[in-house]
C-alpha cells in the first residue's frame, strides 16, 4: 500500500468517524463543542486538500474552483452531520456548529495555501 492510499483510507476512516459520532451521545462543556468541531473539520480537511493537491501534483489553485466545490462539499458533510443530531435526544442541530465546521474547514485551507505561497517565494 502505498501513501496516497494509506492517506485516501485515513481520510475515509476519519470521515466515518465523525459521521458515527453525530450518532453517539456525547456530554462537553458549553461552547467547548465548538472547539471540537472546528478541530475536526480542520483536521479532516487538512487531510483532504493534502491528499488532492498529491494527486493533482500540486496544481490546485487556492481561488479555483476545486476549492469552492470543496468548501460546499463539506458544508454539506457538516450540515448531514448536524442534521443526524436530531434523532439523539440529548443532542440537537445547532447552526453554530455547522459554522465551526466551516470555519475549521476554511482554515485548513488557508493554511495550506499559505504554507504553498510562503514556501513559493522562498523557491524564487
Amino acid at each position: 500500500m502505498n501513501f496516497k492510499h494509506f492517506m485516501l483510507f485515513f481520510i475515509v476512516l476519519l470521515f466515518i468517524v465523525v459521521i458515527l459520532l453525530s450518532f453517539v451521545d456525547i456530554q462537553v462543556d458549553a461552547g467547548m463543542d465548538k472547539v471540537y468541531h472546528f478541530i475536526t473539520f480542520f483536521a479532516l480537511s487538512f487531510l483532504v486538500i493534502i491528499y488532492f493537491n498529491m494527486i493533482t501534483k500540486n496544481n490546485i489553485k487556492f481561488f479555483g474552483y476545486l476549492n469552492f466545490v470543496y468548501i460546499l462539499s463539506i458544508g454539506l458533510i457538516a450540515a448531514i452531520s448536524e442534521k443526524i443530531q436530531e434523532f439523539n435526544v440529548r443532542r440537537s442541530c445547532d447552526v453554530m456548529d455547522w459554522l465551526a465546521d466551516i470555519g475549521g474547514a476554511s482554515f485548513a485551507l488557508i493554511c495550506i495555501y499559505t504554507y504553498k505561497l510562503y514556501t513559493n517565494k522562498q523557491k524564487k
